[in-house]
């Protein structure tokens, strides 16, 4: 399997849309526009470590709310290369990408195309969507197969964080032990006693950023937030190392923009390795649109076809709609890999919240129920 699909860790969608202009200028280390208003790097570096915090946490709830309403959309391409002289270059795949959010809802379209392929032939197509408590994901239409399933979670599907323009926005990180988090809760938790985090002034091709650095275990998470650019994260990478192993990843901002006066990447590139490969892949995300204020409640809704088969985990139950239109009920397995089972060819009129109790844990082992 390419390293691209194994290593990728960090997902975008469309007012104001991205221009052509590479608006990449940054604000020299010692320009005033730097010093004054809300970060003075001599202020800031004696502060202490909580005062740190705070201040970053302030910074980036105020760029959480003016992204409140957010869409965009993104092209990514992969590539792969030798990590010992940068050569070997060659294109593993294309995929696309369409965010759309509103407040702590929001809507993710991803495209796969075909490996190897210039002609962008599709090779799967997704939908999900987080409401805040539970996410769903299924096939889009798009998909070359008409296959009708949802999966409902009680946890956010990772495809939020497989798009590393996401990383970089602000929006969703990796949080380590298979987890997905907005990065502004991420640096809430890295407080916690069983991580260390590190904050500090950081002159970076001479210009001033503030670095973040959290540690948990084998894994190691560093932000780099630009002051000029209204702490839009400037780069980022994660570690995990035990002896001489690795995984890693890292993004780097290559382009912003302002849209509706708020600074939003228009051009990532992140390279992912591990110690397992003599190759790493770089994957390169380019916004094609942006704008903020133009999402409602319809754009970030989930639709389930009725004639979907459906796996909900959060109320532990399964079913396939029949032709006369009553349900037949499935066994499911929870988060934590609970076999959950209804009464032996149960067949029901409607699916309600009484549906549920119908249902018994297994005693067998567990199964791998897949849509």
């Amino acid at each position: 399997m390419p390293i691209g699909v194994v290593m990728l860790l960090f997902a975008c969608a469309s007012g104001a849309v991205v221009s052509a202009a590479n608006s990449t200028s940054r604000v020299p280390a010692e320009s005033p526009a730097v010093k004054r208003g809300d970060f003075d790097p001599a202020a800031f570096s004696s502060r202490g470590e909580l005062e740190k915090l705070r201040f970053v946490l302030e910074v980036l709830e105020s760029r959480d709310r003016s992204l409140e309403n957010f869409s965009c959309k993104v092209q990514q391409s992969t590539t792969n290369f030798r990590v010992r002289d940068g050569g070997g270059r060659h294109f593993l795949h294309r995929q696309d990408w369409e965010l759309r959010r509103l407040g702590p809802k929001y809507w993710l379209k991803r495209i796969d195309y075909e490996y190897y392929r210039p002609d962008l032939a599709v090779r799967q197509a997704w939908l999900s969507s987080w409401d805040g408590s539970a996410s769903r994901s299924m096939p889009a239409t798009e998909a070359p197969k008409a296959e009708h399933f949802c999966h409902i979670r009680p946890v956010e599907n990772h495809d939020a964080i497989y798009d590393h323009y996401n990383e970089l926005l602000g929006f969703r990180t990796y949080a380590g032990n298979d987890r997905v988090a907005a990065l502004i809760d991420f640096l809430r938790d890295a407080a916690k006693p069983d991580r260390e985090l590190r904050i500090w002034d950081e002159q970076v091709k001479d210009m001033h950023a503030i670095h973040m650095r959290v540690r948990e275990g084998d894994d190691r998470w560093d932000f780099w937030l630009d002051p000029a650019r209204g702490y839009l994260v400037e780069r980022s990478e994660w570690k995990s190392e035990h002896g001489a192993a690795y995984n890693s990843v890292s993004g780097e901002l290559r382009a912003a923009e302002q849209v509706a006066g708020v600074w939003v990447p228009r051009k990532v590139v992140c390279v992912s390795g591990t110690s397992a490969s003599e190759e790493a892949t770089e994957m390169t995300y380019e916004a094609t649109s942006v704008r903020i204020g133009h999402v409602t409640e319809q754009d970030v809704r989930l639709t389930i076809p009725k004639d979907a088969r459906v796996f909900d985990t959060v109320r532990k139950i399964a079913y396939e709609p029949l032709a006369n239109g009553k349900y037949r009920l499935l066994p499911i397995e929870d988060e934590h890999r609970v076999l959950h089972v209804p009464p032996r060819d149960a067949i029901v009129d409607r699916i309600d919240d009484e549906t549920p109790g119908l249902y018994s844990i297994s005693q067998d082992l567990p199964l791998r129920l897949r849509g």
